[in-house]
């Protein structure tokens, strides 16, 4: 068989984890004359072996057994660059289900060979992308090196030298415009492909850009098309909803992605955007269901991300707290309880805080059910250790997304600007951070406005406590615990007024005293600052006085 690659000086690596199919591929490749061969059987064996040796040409299974499969491999590989700049990366495998098959494909590995298959399609496969990566050496390089200009020049003058890779090389050059923002640049080279011929990817390119000049109106037009000619093209749907989530049409783009993730459900990145637009929409079920994919999808990485672990929790206890079905919610509670019990045993996990975490995610559940006194001791407890004002004892940036949350709605204002203050440092892209985050800044609803506003009446209150008018000073604390309703500062100056009126009234106002004695459950079992800690004391005595003293 004679070949233009010459096979015998090429280096190859394997990573099966079958032994069968490790000896066939082995007598393939001795039979095209390749010699230098190591086999590894599990993406992490692969990664360590790439940190020693360059490879020309990888092969590695897309199942692996425990641990990554073949497409998070190419991921981490690229990721770490750990594979040389023209290395050919070949996923192989028995799987020819259709999501298997795109999500593989979608991280564009040079070729997906499906088993069984012969000598001669796997020298020809081989070939085939040896001849690519020879002709776009330079673009290879270049981007491996992070030099965009230089890839940019090099796509240029292939496509200038009229390269049979010219489609390809627009299509590249397009997408580095877009990556450096010389948007007009992209739209001008997709424009002119799209005159010469009218293209599927260049119309899909074209979309990308598009909708990054704020004229998606124009993409739904131009893509929409792709869709009823080739309705499997994953990444028209990706861009065709992105153009409808720009024009506010959310019904729309929610529907499309839904179906491109059941499509194509192994790109993180999809099932992210989706649970993003479900949750917009009130969708929770739908946003659950695509932060437990992406759990499900981290589950092989070789260090587990707490994050995505947090936001299946949050997710699951979003949607229990948001349905109107009571057996669904219980299910979905049961869930997120199972979840974090099995977490806890994973080694992986080692060094996580599950109790505290647990704790701030039933304090946010006794918040959102209007249990605020329970969420105030709950958020308290499970974050007195981080209170410490030390490096090693600072609230984890897990922790922050439930705490600001809880805090907001028991109205622990100053603790809830503090979290605030934290969460905005942070610069995270976790979408339920950055919605806590948006809740609070808003200039109506957010924090700012209410702790403005309860000030105001905190204030009122004092200064009609001052000038003897009590039953105003009520009325401007009552205002106040409305803002924030477990607020220990209002209480106690709601307290301290109830008691001075019950102390000047003739007659004992059971009302006023029964409301007292439930306000100091507000300040009690949670930790209070240093200033309100003798005088609660002081009150709760002044109130055990006068109930003695007006009840004789």
């Amino acid at each position: 068989m004679k070949n233009s690659f010459d096979f015998g000086r090429t280096k190859v690596l394997v990573v099966d984890d079958q032994r069968a199919f490790q000896i066939t591929l082995k007598g393939m490749l001795t039979n095209l004359g390749i010699t230098d061969c190591h086999f590894v059987e599990s993406s992490e064996a692969a990664i360590r072996t790439c940190r020693s040796s360059s490879f020309d040409i990888v092969l590695a299974d897309y199942n692996l057994g425990h641990g990554k499969n073949g497409r998070q491999l190419l991921e981490s590989l690229r990721d770490q660059k750990l594979l040389s700049a023209n290395a050919i990366f070949f996923i192989v495998s028995g799987e020819n289900a259709r999501g298997v098959v795109l999500g593989a494909i979608e991280r564009e590995p040079d070729d997906y060979l499906i088993k069984p298959f012969s000598l001669r399609q796997l020298a020809a496969r081989l070939e085939r992308a040896h001849n690519k990566h020879m002709e776009l050496g330079h673009i290879y390089t270049a981007l491996h090196a992070g030099d965009i200009e230089k890839a940019i020049e090099s796509c240029k003058q292939l496509i200038k030298a009229g390269s049979r890779y010219s489609s390809l090389c627009v299509k590249l050059l397009s997408d580095l415009y877009r990556r450096i923002g010389k948007l007009d640049s992209s739209e001008a080279i997709l424009r002119q492909a799209l005159k010469a011929r009218d293209t599927i990817w260049a119309r899909v390119s074209l979309g990308h850009t598009l909708n990054l000049t704020d004229r998606s109106n124009e993409v739904v037009d131009l893509v929409a098309p792709v869709l009823k000619q080739s309705p499997l093209m994953v990444e028209a749907k990706d861009c065709l909803a992105e153009a409808y989530w720009n024009i506010d049409e959310g019904e729309k783009a929610l529907k499309i992605l839904r179906n491109a993730a059941e499509m194509s459900p192994y790109m993180e990145e999809r099932q992210s955007r989706l649970a993003m637009v479900a949750r917009e929409q009130d969708e929770f079920l739908i946003a659950q269901e695509a932060y437990k994919q992406i759990f499900d999808l981290s589950q092989r990485a070789q260090e587990k991300n707490t994050e995505h672990l947090c936001n299946y929790i949050r997710s699951t206890v979003e949607a229990a707290l948001r349905t109107d079905n009571p057996l669904a919610a219980r299910r979905l509670e049961t869930e997120a309880s199972n979840a974090l019990m099995r977490a806890r045993q994973d080694s992986q996990f080692k060094g996580f805080d599950f109790q505290n975490y647990e704790d701030l995610v039933n304090a946010n559940k006794w918040a959102h059910k209007g249990e605020l006194l329970k969420a105030k001791k709950l958020y308290y407890k499970a974050t007195e250790h981080y209170d410490n004002q030390t490096p090693d004892s600072e609230l984890p940036s897990d922790f922050i997304s439930e705490s600001l949350s809880t805090v907001s709605m028991i109205g622990e204002l100053d603790e809830a600007q503090r979290l605030l203050s934290m969460a905005e440092q942070l610069d995270s892209n976790n979408p339920f951070l950055k919605s806590a985050i948006y809740q609070q800044q808003d200039e109506t609803t957010g924090l700012e406005a209410r702790h403005s506003t309860f000030q105001m009446h905190n204030r009122n209150g004092m200064e009609a406590y001052d000038s003897g008018d009590f039953h105003r000073a009520i009325e401007e604390f009552e205002l106040a615990l409305q803002l924030a309703p477990t607020n220990t500062g209002a209480a106690l100056n709601l307290i301290q007024t109830l008691l001075k009126s019950l102390s000047e009234s003739k007659r004992l106002n059971i009302q006023q005293l029964k409301h007292c004695k439930e306000l100091f459950k507000y300040v009690d079992g949670v930790r209070l600052p240093a200033q309100h800690v003798g005088r609660r004391k002081e009150l709760w005595q002044q109130c055990q006085q006068i109930e003695r003293t007006k009840r004789h």
